[in-house]
Protein backbone atom coordinates (compact mmCIF):
# COMPACT_ATOMS: atom_id res chain seq x y z
CA UNK A 1 0.00 0.00 0.00
CA UNK A 2 1.31 3.44 -0.99
CA UNK A 3 1.71 5.95 1.86
CA UNK A 4 -0.73 8.85 1.67
CA UNK A 5 1.92 11.53 2.29
CA UNK A 6 5.63 11.42 1.68
CA UNK A 7 8.15 12.24 4.37
CA UNK A 8 9.33 15.24 2.38
CA UNK A 9 5.78 16.49 1.97
CA UNK A 10 5.29 16.27 5.74
CA UNK A 11 8.54 18.16 6.40
CA UNK A 12 7.52 20.92 4.01
CA UNK A 13 4.01 21.02 5.40
CA UNK A 14 5.27 21.23 8.98
CA UNK A 15 7.57 24.09 7.98
CA UNK A 16 10.69 22.08 8.81
CA UNK A 17 11.68 23.06 5.28
CA UNK A 18 10.57 26.69 4.89
CA UNK A 19 9.23 28.14 1.64
CA UNK A 20 12.53 29.83 0.70
CA UNK A 21 14.47 26.59 1.19
CA UNK A 22 11.81 24.59 -0.66
CA UNK A 23 11.92 26.98 -3.62
CA UNK A 24 15.73 26.82 -3.67
CA UNK A 25 15.71 23.03 -3.43
CA UNK A 26 13.16 22.73 -6.24
CA UNK A 27 15.34 24.99 -8.41
CA UNK A 28 18.44 22.88 -7.77
CA UNK A 29 16.58 19.64 -8.46
CA UNK A 30 14.86 21.10 -11.49
CA UNK A 31 18.16 22.12 -13.05
CA UNK A 32 19.07 18.44 -13.45
CA UNK A 33 15.87 17.40 -15.21
CA UNK A 34 16.39 15.81 -18.63
CA UNK A 35 14.65 17.13 -21.71
CA UNK A 36 11.84 15.19 -23.29
CA UNK A 37 12.73 13.63 -26.61
CA UNK A 38 11.12 10.28 -26.24
CA UNK A 39 8.00 8.35 -27.12
CA UNK A 40 5.88 9.33 -24.10
CA UNK A 41 7.77 12.14 -22.36
CA UNK A 42 7.84 14.87 -25.02
CA UNK A 43 9.53 18.23 -25.42
CA UNK A 44 6.20 19.91 -24.54
CA UNK A 45 6.07 17.92 -21.28
CA UNK A 46 9.64 18.97 -20.52
CA UNK A 47 8.80 22.63 -21.16
CA UNK A 48 5.76 22.41 -18.87
CA UNK A 49 7.87 20.73 -16.19
CA UNK A 50 10.53 23.44 -16.37
CA UNK A 51 7.83 26.12 -16.21
CA UNK A 52 6.34 24.67 -13.02
CA UNK A 53 9.68 24.03 -11.33
CA UNK A 54 10.86 27.58 -12.03
CA UNK A 55 8.00 29.04 -9.95
CA UNK A 56 8.48 30.05 -6.35
CA UNK A 57 6.69 27.61 -4.09
CA UNK A 58 4.13 30.25 -3.09
CA UNK A 59 2.93 30.30 -6.71
CA UNK A 60 2.37 26.54 -6.96
CA UNK A 61 -1.21 25.35 -7.41
CA UNK A 62 -3.00 22.00 -7.22
CA UNK A 63 -3.18 22.10 -11.03
CA UNK A 64 0.63 22.25 -11.09
CA UNK A 65 0.82 19.21 -8.80
CA UNK A 66 -1.63 17.31 -11.03
CA UNK A 67 0.47 18.21 -14.07
CA UNK A 68 3.64 17.03 -12.36
CA UNK A 69 1.95 13.73 -11.47
CA UNK A 70 0.87 13.34 -15.11
CA UNK A 71 4.47 13.91 -16.21
CA UNK A 72 5.68 11.38 -13.63
CA UNK A 73 3.35 8.80 -15.15
CA UNK A 74 4.71 9.54 -18.63
CA UNK A 75 8.31 9.21 -17.49
CA UNK A 76 7.53 5.96 -15.63
CA UNK A 77 5.86 4.59 -18.75
CA UNK A 78 8.85 5.62 -20.85
CA UNK A 79 11.29 3.90 -18.51
CA UNK A 80 9.16 0.76 -18.19
CA UNK A 81 8.17 0.29 -21.84
CA UNK A 82 11.29 1.47 -23.64
CA UNK A 83 13.92 0.70 -21.03
CA UNK A 84 15.19 4.30 -21.11
CA UNK A 85 16.87 4.15 -17.71
CA UNK A 86 18.57 7.50 -18.31
CA UNK A 87 15.27 9.08 -17.26
CA UNK A 88 15.29 7.50 -13.79
CA UNK A 89 17.26 10.44 -12.35
CA UNK A 90 14.69 12.84 -13.77
CA UNK A 91 11.89 10.66 -12.39
CA UNK A 92 13.31 10.77 -8.86
CA UNK A 93 13.84 14.53 -9.05
CA UNK A 94 10.30 15.21 -10.24
CA UNK A 95 8.82 12.93 -7.56
CA UNK A 96 10.85 14.74 -4.91
CA UNK A 97 9.69 18.19 -6.10
CA UNK A 98 6.08 17.02 -6.38
CA UNK A 99 6.08 15.66 -2.82
CA UNK A 100 7.46 18.94 -1.52
CA UNK A 101 4.86 20.99 -3.39
CA UNK A 102 2.05 18.71 -2.30
CA UNK A 103 3.03 18.98 1.37
CA UNK A 104 3.16 22.74 1.10
CA UNK A 105 -0.27 22.93 -0.54
CA UNK A 106 -1.86 20.57 1.98
CA UNK A 107 -0.85 22.82 4.83
CA UNK A 108 -1.71 25.98 2.91
CA UNK A 109 -5.15 24.58 2.08
CA UNK A 110 -6.00 22.78 5.31
CA UNK A 111 -3.70 24.39 7.84
CA UNK A 112 -1.55 22.55 10.30
CA UNK A 113 -3.46 23.42 13.41
CA UNK A 114 -0.88 26.02 14.46
CA UNK A 115 -1.50 28.76 11.91
CA UNK A 116 -0.50 29.46 8.35
CA UNK A 117 2.50 28.23 6.43
CA UNK A 118 5.46 30.42 7.28
CA UNK A 119 7.72 31.96 4.65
Amino acid sequence: MKPKYSFLGVLTGRNVIDTSSASFLAGILGSGVSGGRSKYYTKEDYEKLKSIVSKRIEGITWDDVRELKRIIELIEREVYETGNVELTDTLVRVKFITAMYEGYLLVKTHGRGEGEVKG
